[in-house]
């Protein structure tokens, strides 16, 4: 295939291969020689794509730490090992990051994040006998979403840059370092009194951590990510299903997996006996299949259904984690609830939201100096005026999206009568983008789809 290939980027790709079929072979010699072939070609070609530069410096990661410096060879050097390794880990991550940075927050972003799979495997390797290392890992690995576009920002260098966190995180591995002083509590989340359930879906099992008052416990499930997503969509089938009502039942069935998925994946300190007087709260960062699942649903009773949200207060952590938002209740916000959609393509067949209202109105409650636009105000007009200006954004309303190309999200607002534009019926990512937000540290989006994931190296 290599004779006959007519151009340097099948070639290229052909080193890239052979290189992962020697590194199976544990042949390294082999595997470093199709590496270097790889990058004669790859250097100064514009058609080499962000997971061949990955699927490259992960290997060559594997390589140096299989090859320089062994302890079980004669005469290893440990200063010489920790140092190649920790090189080969810094090209690694500083040319993800700065891979990263040149490719917009757009479809093509969200699809490039799908392909750094082998370099997060890698990564982990170093850190794996050492829970707050690859704790500190993953969640900084999930902020890579922040590194989208930043070379063509006003400030590219603004803000930390995971992939030094990653290296600097590693490092401490490799070295045989003792994290600094307040390392955990500094890397995991602003709980503020709630407990963080870390997950970390692979082929044969899950890496579950679980930190709770400055205290880190790691177990790895022996679920994997197969057998994860085949459960999942059928507990995701069953519960679209069931009847509907307060006076329905859940089917044995269907209550029965939920209770066994509740056993498997939440530790039994956290699932609660009876009516607990104040719920459990939690903060959960799923992962793979596991985006998909409701927890809330899970069932922690035996005998009957009783789901998780009647014992939990549970909210989900995505990427781009800051400190915890204290707002002033004089702090004048936007909430936005219930546009009154037309019939038109953009809100078609999407019911009004009368709930949605109260829940403004307990908002509003809360904070009564911030602005309130429903029904027919909640226009795209409306909402441009007052978004600048707004110290915090709440919106109580429909969402439409395709979780394979994120960019292509919206919000459906009510139509603004003095403008014929179609997009005057929506909000989507490039009003978002090209509005000055700097006063606003805090969005909520409260819809049935904006909780939901986006698609992720081959799944969910």
């Amino acid at each position: 295939a290599y004779q006959d290939a007519g151009n340097d980027w099948v070639r290229m790709i052909l080193h890239l291969e052979l290189a992962r079929a020697e590194a199976g072979l544990e042949n390294w010699e082999g595997c470093s020689a199709q590496l270097d072939s790889f990058r004669t070609r790859a250097n100064g070609s514009r058609d080499v794509h962000l997971d061949s530069w990955t699927m490259h410096d992960a290997l060559r990661i594997r390589v140096v730490r299989a090859t320089v410096g062994p302890t079980d060879q004669p005469n290893p050097d440990p200063q010489a090992r920790r140092r190649a390794i920790i090189s080969a880990v810094e090209n690694a991550c500083r040319g993800l990051s700065t891979r990263l940075q040149e490719i917009d927050g757009s479809q093509e972003g969200f699809f490039a994040l799908r392909n750094t799979e082998p370099l997060r495997e890698e990564l982990h390797a170093i850190v794996e006998d050492r829970p707050e290392l690859s704790y500190a890992l993953e969640l900084k690995w999930r902020d890579l979403p922040r590194l989208l576009g930043r070379a063509t920002q006003d400030e590219p260098g603004r803000g930390e840059d995971p992939q030094e966190a990653c290296v600097q995180i590693a490092g401490y591995a490799i070295r045989g370092e003792d994290a600094p002083a307040g390392f955990l509590e500094e890397t995991a989340p602003s709980t503020r009194e709630a407990i963080h359930i870390l997950y970390r879906v692979q082929r044969e099992h899950t890496d579950r951590w679980v930190y709770r008052d400055g205290a880190l416990d790691q177990e790895s499930l022996p679920h994997g990510e197969q057998e994860l997503r085949r459960r999942v969509g059928a507990i995701l089938r069953g519960v679209g299903s069931a009847p509907v009502g307060r006076t329905a039942r859940v089917p044995q069935g269907l209550s029965s997996e939920l209770h066994q998925l509740a056993q498997q994946l939440v530790p039994e300190a956290l699932l609660p006996q009876g009516s607990p007087e104040e719920p459990v709260r939690v903060l959960l960062s799923p992962d793979g299949p596991l985006n998909a699942l409701p927890f809330a649903v899970l069932n922690r009773s035996e005998d009957g259904y009783e789901p998780l949200i009647t014992g939990w207060d549970p909210a989900y952590l995505g990427p781009s984690r800051g400190p915890c938002v204290e707002l002033p209740r004089e702090a004048p916000g936007l909430i936005v609830v219930d546009p009154q959609l037309s019939g038109e393509g953009f809100g078609r067949g999407l019911p009004p939201l009368e709930l949605a209202r109260v829940e403004a109105e307990a908002l509003h409650a809360w904070s009564p100096q911030s602005q309130v636009l429903t029904r027919k105000a909640a226009s795209k007009r409306g909402v441009l005026e007052n978004l600048e200006a707004a110290s915090f954004l709440y919106f109580a309303s429909h969402m439409v999206r395709d979780p394979e190309a994120p960019y292509l999200s919206y919000l459906p607002l009510a139509a603004d009568p003095d403008s014929s534009s179609r997009s005057s019926h929506y909000l989507d990512i490039s009003d978002v983008e090209r509005a000055e937000l700097a006063l606003c540290p805090l969005v909520v989006l409260s819809a049935c789809n904006s909780g939901t994931p986006y698609v992720a190296h081959g799944s969910q």
